[in-house]
């Protein structure tokens, strides 16, 4: 077995942990989608794609956000399928595959942000209006100045560009590849020496215990 399929095999575990916490029923199929993909030389993006929409327990709006992040993974990505496999891991956490693109709470829930210099939130009012969005979600002025330098977005004007679909998908992967989020890029946890799946590891165990991950 070469290593592009024992990647393939690694995306597919990941993909069942994923969705073995609340999403019953699909396990069956998981079968014919690894035998699919297992066997070929190379990695498919757009395979990925139309196999994941045979799945029936992902609706519309978790099916556009696969498919967004997977196309951008393959322009921005090195093609590396662990890396995929992590990105949608952690959309699944922070948004339910884009199910809720705004962090929840009412006005008063994120006075908690207020002042918060780690976060960049110096003016009143920053706290909800720079509140937690899109697929991989950002939080705090700071890091809506960050991406909006990055990938040249007007968030700070706008913050609610970053649940536009396309948009969210352009956060969460460059963040994810580039370690725009926590200083860390993927690259450090996945490479031809390295597999770590522990970063990982506490990520899904945090979705299954429903708690923040930290």
């Amino acid at each position: 077995m070469n290593r592009t399929n024992e990647y393939i095999i690694i995306f597919g575990f990941v993909i069942i942990l994923l969705f073995l916490a609340d999403r019953e029923g699909w396990l069956g199929k998981i079968d014919s989608f690894l035998r699919s993909l297992t066997g070929k030389g190379d990695v498919d993006f757009q395979r990925i794609v139309e196999k994941m929409k045979t799945v029936e327990q992902l609706n519309s709006t978790n099916l556009e956000a696969i498919e967004l992040l997977t196309k951008e993974f393959a322009r921005i990505g090195d093609g590396d399928i662990r890396k995929l496999a992590y990105v949608f891991a952690s959309a699944e956490h922070e948004s339910r595959l884009g199910d809720l693109m705004t962090e929840l709470g009412d006005r008063s829930y994120f006075d908690k942000y207020e002042n918060r210099k780690d976060l960049g939130n110096t003016q009143p009012g920053d706290g909800y209006r720079f509140r937690g969005r899109g697929y991989i979600q950002i939080t705090g002025r700071s890091n809506y100045n960050k991406f909006s330098k990055l990938l040249g977005i007007d968030l700070v004007g706008n913050p609610n560009l970053a649940i536009q679909s396309e948009i969210a998908a352009k956060i969460a992967v460059y963040g994810m590849v580039n370690g725009s989020f926590r200083g860390k890029s993927l690259a450090k946890y996945f490479n031809s020496y390295r597999t770590d799946w522990s970063m990982q590891g506490r990520l899904l165990m945090a979705m299954f215990q429903k708690t923040e991950y930290q």
